[in-house]
């Protein structure tokens, strides 16, 4: 049991790193007001169509029923 918590444990704080990571990396990129916000909502449609894809994926599959 402790070792199935200690690898979520990992695994959460290490995914929380790579969040904060990207967060301060794109916040002190030298870009312009206007280049940052259109590079934000370039990722975040991305995110969002990739989460789509995995959320629904007989919608994007090649194989027809």
């Amino acid at each position: 049991m402790s070792d199935n918590y200690t690898s979520s444990s990992f695994a959460i704080g290490f995914i929380t790193g790579i969040v904060i990571g990207l967060a301060v990396g794109i916040l002190y990129a030298p870009n312009t007001g206007r280049e940052l916000r259109l590079r934000i909502t370039d990722m975040a449609d991305n995110l969002s169509a990739r989460i789509d894809k995995f959320s629904h994926p007989e919608k994007y599959s090649r194989i027809k029923p």
